[in-house]
């Protein structure tokens, strides 16, 4: 196998291009020994896959670039878009011996999708994560599905991998699309003030007067690098005004679509019958008692699992958001799990499952035929294979 390189991103100027070298392991090594200058010296000895590298490349007139390792044999050179650069860093790996492609490589489907969710990644973190699926990552573990024997031990192989990777479902898609986080309680309980205290800046309108948020208000943000929206609810109580019991509805029909729903409770008056309603209709919810700063009442009707807080010091808040991260991600996926991070790779698994199950083998083709670059080869056995989830 002879190294080759070519560029990823579009002809032309633009902020930053990507390109891409294949090959043996050795011979990249030895081109990114003669070009590239690590910030880090011992990065490159220890670079695995995903992981950014920053340094210098070139010597006579040198480039700040990122590498990145995507595979085993497979690597990218991110530099500024200009012309000038691409071209210099082209010269330098053929002149190491790298043949150069000018013209962008054939991409799959596959590949064309997962670079669209790259770019709608709304964290670094979520990015890191799509990037490295974008790699050969989820393109090997979709290919080896696609190109199973068709019997019975290797049907049931790929239902189990097939399983394995829809159990990831609902982590991988919200990389692309935040967790739906709502703070619920009764009027004057200081949602608003939680949320403000959340977000690090005022985005709910805060005053002593109950019923002053009358609809959700939603802000984008981020707990511990993953995306959040976290939206704040008009008060809830009996009320003859329409236009606050309509704020209402759209309150609770949020809290009914939410990923978690944040109840919080007044611990400075005494517990009511709306707050005892509101504890038994969020069991797995959050719960917290706001205003711990000032004298608390609850004694010992505070619910064990709530969390004291308050929005005036910021006490508890820590702890807050460490449990809204444990209720979102109770388990982020190691590195090197395939991820389904796009809803039509939810499709087509789902698609290929169903197929498996009804023992259609022309359909399950025919389904990964629309995501994968080219026809499988049918000759993989998964029935032997290392799991990969």
């Amino acid at each position: 196998m002879t190294a080759s390189c070519s560029v990823l991103t579009p002809a032309g100027r633009g902020a930053v291009a990507v390109i891409q070298i294949v090959g043996p392991s050795h011979q990249l090594e030895s081109a990114f020994a003669q070009c590239f200058v690590p910030a880090i010296p011992q990065a490159m000895a220890s670079a695995t896959i995903g992981r950014l590298i920053y340094g210098r490349w070139g010597h006579a007139t040198s480039e700040d670039v990122v590498l990145c390792r995507t595979s085993d044999d497979t690597w990218e050179v991110q530099c500024h878009g200009g012309t000038a650069a691409v071209q210099q860093i082209l010269t330098d790996l053929q002149s190491s011996g790298i043949e150069a492609h000018p013209s962008e490589p054939f991409r799959s489907p596959l590949s064309v999708l997962l670079q669209h969710e790259l770019s709608r990644a709304l964290t670094w973190r979520a990015a890191d994560m799509i990037n490295e699926q974008a790699g050969d990552l989820l393109q090997q573990t979709l290919t080896k599905l696609a190109g199973i024997p068709w019997s019975s031990e290797t049907r049931d192989a790929a239902m189990i991998e097939i399983t394995r990777l829809l159990e990831h479902e609902s982590f991988a898609l919200h990389l692309t699309t935040p967790w739906q986080v709502i703070l619920i309680g009764r009027p004057n309980v200081g949602k608003s003030s939680v949320m403000n205290a959340l977000l690090g800046y005022a985005r709910s309108i805060v005053t002593p007067i109950p019923g002053t948020t009358r609809d959700v208000v939603s802000s984008m943000t981020a707990f511990d690098g993953w995306p959040v929206c976290l939206q704040d609810t008009a008060g809830l109580r009996t009320t003859s005004d329409p236009l606050e019991g309509t704020g209402m509805e759209r309150g609770q029909a949020a809290a009914q679509r939410a990923d978690l729903t944040i109840l919080v409770l007044d611990g400075s008056t005494p517990p009511t019958a709306d707050d005892e309603a509101l504890l038994h209709s969020q069991p797995h919810g959050l719960t917290v008692i706001n205003k711990s700063d000032l004298p608390q009442v609850w004694g010992e009707r505070v619910p064990a699992e709530a969390i004291m807080i308050s929005a005036q010091t910021g006490q508890g808040f820590t702890d807050l958001i460490a449990a809204i991260v444990s209720k979102l991600v109770p388990v982020v996926p190691a590195i090197g799990t395939p991820l389904p991070v796009s809803a039509a790779i939810v499709a087509t698994l789902k698609q290929a499952r169903t197929c498996l199950e009804e023992d259609d083998p022309q359909g399950y083709r025919a389904t990964w035929a629309s995501i994968l670059s080219a026809p499988v080869r049918q000759e993989t056995d998964l029935s032997a294979a290392k799991p990969v989830g």
